[in-house]
């Protein structure tokens, strides 16, 4: 058992009595429990990725087990890059990292996240007006 709290409680859950006491006891429980991943979605224009990026992607790597960087496709903004190569310059700089996917979407947000089965939205703060906004 890891110690972490939503993890114990999948445990405990799925094991039964003879298996908790094991556990409490140091053996070995009859089933494996995998621990669930952290994953947080990472949403913006990326028009063109900076190292502003890239520092909270990495900064955000340090916090979860993985990151979907989200590129909007926004018809109605007029971009330097196109969609597809924002996706390109975004791979290229966090190379082979298999805990960064980089995904397209357009919509609504919460709507992208809910069919990502993710919870947790990763945002930079540039200035004060980000934060009030």
């Amino acid at each position: 058992m890891c110690g972490n709290w939503p993890c114990w409680l999948a445990h405990a859950r799925s094991c039964s009595l003879s298996d908790r006491n094991a556990s409490l006891t140091g053996g070995p429980p009859s089933r494996k429990v995998h621990a669930v991943q952290r994953i947080a979605l990472y949403p913006g224009s990326f028009d063109p990725p900076t190292n502003g990026h890239l520092s909270i992607i990495h900064r955000g790597l340090k916090m979860f087990d993985g990151l979907i960087v989200a590129v909007l496709r926004n018809p109605a903004k007029d971009a330097v890059f196109s969609v597809d190569e924002r996706v390109e310059l975004l791979k290229g700089a966090v190379g082979n990292d298999p805990r960064v996917q980089v995904k397209t979407f357009e919509g609504l947000l919460v709507k992208f996240a809910e069919d990502q089965k993710v919870n947790t939205v990763l945002r930079g703060l540039r200035a004060v007006s980000d934060f009030e906004y």
